[in-house]
C-alpha cells in the first residue's frame, strides 16, 4: 500500500521510470520510490467523494515516518519507514 500510493497523480499521465528499494532491519522497513518527476509531494485533504489524492496522506496514516528529497540524478525520492511486528508470523 505504502508503495503503491507513493507515485503522485502526475504519472497517471505521463510515462516516468520508476524505482523501489526496500531496506529491512531488526524492527523497520525504508521503502523508497525514486521517479523523475521533481515535483513537490503535496500532503492533501480531499473530500470522501473525491477518487483520488489520498496517496501521502495514506502514507502518513501508517509510516513512522515519511519524506522526499531531490535527486543529483534528476527527479525525486519519496520515502516511508514503518514498524515492524514483533512476535511469531501468523
Amino acid at each position: 500500500m505504502v508503495v503503491g500510493a507513493q507515485p503522485p497523480g502526475e504519472m497517471r499521465d505521463v510515462e516516468h521510470d520508476v524505482a523501489v528499494l526496500q531496506r529491512l532491519d531488526e524492527d523497520q522497513a525504508l521503502l523508497e520510490v525514486e521517479h523523475e518527476s521533481d515535483q513537490r509531494p503535496v500532503l492533501r485533504y480531499v473530500g470522501e467523494d473525491v477518487e483520488e489524492g489520498r496517496g501521502l496522506f495514506l502514507v502518513k496514516a501508517v509510516a513512522t515516518q515519511w519524506g522526499w528529497r531531490l535527486s543529483n540524478r534528476g527527479g525525486k525520492t519519496v520515502w516511508a519507514s514503518l514498524v515492524l511486528p514483533v512476535g511469531p508470523a501468523a
